[in-house]
């Protein structure tokens, strides 16, 4: 055997030495998970028509919370996204095809479910690396209660911090075509009058209370001084 022919091993590891083969596996293996995730092929032929619509909503939504601003998603705004979901679901089966700003409801469900599950999916990741850097925060938590315990509280607090840089308007404020007709009241006045009708249960309620416990003190006062009054036969 000609030995010209052979490399021996110090030559072999000096020719490839400098090759990270876990890398290379690593690059193979992000190659067929991308091959196996057909984005083109398996979202956006599949659904042209909807997926045009939900980008409409997006458009639409931009406008009108982030007008004269580039396309963005604004997470700080509306981030209910269940309960919106189930909203529009219930509007759609009650037969309106259409919300008020021209936008299919249908569209704005499937927009809502994306959003849920792209913060779903961001957040898993985000819980993956916290488990194994081993960080105190996670410590006693499964995916879901960590999820309701830190992101969706502070979604909240963002999204009542920016609601509390915005504007309100005033209470049972109406459109300048509502001639002040009640079931045309912005959004701002629905929320203002819902929550003066709360605060006024709530007081009907404390109320009752209340009198309720004073009542009841009342009773007892009396009879404690019956007590006091009565002789020893008449108390037995």
């Amino acid at each position: 055997m000609d030995n010209t022919l052979c490399a021996s091993d110090a030559q072999l590891r000096a020719t490839i030495g400098h090759v990270d083969f876990q890398k290379v596996l690593d690059s193979r293996t992000v190659a067929r998970e991308r091959k196996a995730t057909p984005i083109y092929s398996g979202v956006v032929a599949y659904f042209p028509d909807a997926l045009a619509a939900v980008a409409q909503v997006s458009k639409v939504g931009n406008d009108q919370h982030n007008p004269g601003t580039p396309l963005h998603w604004d997470r700080s705004k509306s981030s209910d996204e269940y309960d919106a979901c189930q909203r529009h679901l219930v509007d759609r089966a009650a037969g309106d095809e259409f919300d008020t700003d021209g936008q299919r409801h249908m569209a704005k469900v499937a927009w809502r479910g994306l959003a849920a599950l792209q913060k779903e999916i961001e957040w898993q990741r985000e819980y993956d690396a916290r488990v194994l850097n081993g960080e105190d925060e996670i410590r006693g938590h499964t995916f879901d209660t960590w999820v309701r315990t830190y992101k969706t509280t502070s979604a909240a607090k963002v999204q009542f911090k920016n609601s509390k840089s915005q504007k309100i308007a005033p209470p049972y404020a109406t459109r300048k075509d509502c001639t002040g007709d009640p079931a045309c009241l912005t959004d701002s006045g629905r929320q203002a009058q819902w929550r003066d009708a709360l605060v006024e249960e709530s007081r009907r309620q404390v109320a009752a209370i209340r009198k309720q416990h004073e009542a009841s003190a009342e009773s007892v006062e009396g009879y404690i001084e019956s007590l006091q009054s009565c002789g020893e036969e008449d108390c037995k």
